[in-house]
């Protein structure tokens, strides 16, 4: 995999670690009743999103990631429709979705040996 490649993927990796710890031991109410951490959190999608992105069509990385799109279009959304956004969606998504990229993005980093976690 080429190092702009990877580089990509450590971003990624690196906004859903700030994620999981922005929204450690915080619940849904308090979580959407928090501008201040929505906010955190929506620029960390929008990166996670941004950085991903770039890796559209690497089959090697759509094999591990197969939700690829959906996080770029979390990231669009975000961007472009922003006072539409759901901070119930958003809770719903790092709840049930953001573990499990972060869990393929860290399968990636450590096949490329970057990662020895």
């Amino acid at each position: 995999m080429q190092e702009a490649d990877l580089k990509r993927v450590w971003d990624a990796w690196d906004a859903n670690c700030r994620i999981l710890e922005f929204t450690r031991g915080v619940d849904q109410d308090q979580f959407v009743k928090s501008d201040l951490l929505r906010s955190a959190v929506e620029r960390q999608f929008e990166i996670c999103g941004e950085a991903l992105g770039y890796l559209r069509g690497n089959e090697d990385i759509e094999r591990i990631v197969p939700d690829l799109h959906k996080v770029v279009g979390l990231r669009n959304r975000l961007i472009h429709c922003y006072d539409a956004i759901d901070p119930e969606i958003l809770w719903t998504i790092i709840a049930s979705s953001i573990p499990r990229l972060q869990g393929q993005l860290t399968t990636i980093l450590k096949e490329a040996g970057v990662l020895n976690e």
